[in-house]
């Protein structure tokens, strides 16, 4: 369970229904929960990042801040340049106006604060790019951890305290935002604030950080059976059905956080689901996961061109479809070239890069398994 030279299963698995909820949440019907699916998506992204900085402390013994930064940069900037320059032509051919603040909203990661004060002002974006308000979050919250980690020396036991603060802390913000400005329950207020989201991220980094100590991952180990799994599922489809607006805007996202510890420990960890392993890691599923980064990017605005045809009960098929076939060009021209280009910052040891070196999951399932430290967050 500790981090360090190896596979993690299903996790690709775990993205490909992450962003299959978010696109069908926009395409098909809103009843759809797309915002679990971000939720997901936050939790994943912590668990891998929090991983990836604990084998690079085991295995350098520092973690390497500007090497950490300029990989995100890489990771993430490529498609965020294309996309933004193909929907401010499509906008200039339009004739459709075009804000600069939208623009500069999205390349310096403050877009979530911007779709939370536009829509109380009762404006939207005239760009489609309220998509990116979950990737500001993320990267407030990757601006501090690595630095966190480095200066805590790795000392999984602190992390376990600072992340359940954050946890707790997030939570507290909910609710003193929502008791004392009763009208922010109806908006996107709570839902797009890095500082009122870190817990969704702070509980992947729980996770990653309790797998690091002996008694977490004899708790892990507990928590990670059918009836942990079972029972956690029971909890996150509740925290769906009940539509109180106070709950689902202050505690949900506490109780969500707590019930994908049990689901992800024991998907990743174990092999007692063995058909939902299977599922997880099909090619199919993987195919898709990969997909996920350019798929979450490029569905806005395939659906701001294709929106505007009618086509009736095929329209939702066709942008999905096309979405595909979108995110797919995406990885393949501007994803994977700097993927490969990443791997040359990738902590190395004996001077052989940590990726190749890396050996197999030992969690007695076989399969279509998902590189740690090429799988990215």
């Amino acid at each position: 369970m500790a981090a360090g030279e190896g596979l993690v299963p299903s996790l690709d698995g775990l993205r490909a229904i992450s962003i299959l909820l978010v696109v069908l949440a926009h395409f098909v019907t809103p009843t759809i929960p797309g915002g679990l699916g971000v939720t997901v998506f936050f939790f994943i992204s912590g668990f891998l990042i929090a991983r990836l900085l604990f084998a690079e402390s085991k295995l350098t013994n520092n973690v390497n801040l500007p090497a950490f930064y300029l990989r995100r940069f890489l990771r993430l900037y490529p498609v965020i340049l294309v996309y933004v320059v193909f929907v401010v032509a499509v906008a200039l051919l339009r004739g459709t106006p075009i804000h600069g603040i939208e623009i500069t909203s999205v390349l310096f990661y403050f877009v979530n604060y911007l779709f939370a004060a536009y829509q109380l002002a009762g404006l939207s974006f005239t760009l489609p790019i309220s998509q990116f308000w979950s990737l500001a979050v993320e990267e407030h919250f990757y601006f501090f951890i690595p630095l966190v980690v480095l200066l805590i020396r790795a000392n999984p036991r602190v992390l376990i305290a600072i992340c359940l603060g954050v946890c707790i802390g997030s939570l507290a913000l909910r609710v003193i935002y929502l008791s004392e400005w009763p009208a922010l329950v109806d908006t996107k207020f709570v839902y797009t604030h890095s500082e009122t989201r870190f817990d969704s991220i702070a509980y992947g980094v729980l996770l990653a950080a309790t797998c690091e100590t002996t008694t977490g991952r004899r708790m892990v180990r507990a928590l990670a059976s059918p009836l942990g799994f079972w029972l956690a599922a029971i909890v996150l489809l509740g925290t769906l059905a009940y539509r109180d607006p106070f709950f689902r805007e202050t505690a949900r996202y506490s109780l969500q956080g707590l019930a994908l510890l049990p689901i992800a420990g024991t998907l990743v960890f174990t092999t007692h689901l063995r058909m939902l392993n299977i599922v997880l890691n099909s090619s199919i599923a993987v195919w898709i996961g990969q997909l996920s980064y350019s798929l979450y990017v490029w569905h806005q605005g395939v659906a701001d061109l294709v929106g505007t045809a009618s086509l009736g009960w095929a329209t939702p098929v066709v942008l999905v479809m096309a979405s595909l076939a979108v995110a797919a060009a995406s990885y393949y021209l501007i994803e994977k070239p700097f993927l490969r280009l990443r791997k040359n910052l990738r902590p190395r040891s004996g001077g052989v890069p940590l990726v190749q070196r890396a050996g197999l999951y030992q969690g007695g399932f076989s399969g279509a398994l998902n590189p740690l430290l090429t799988t990215e967050a």
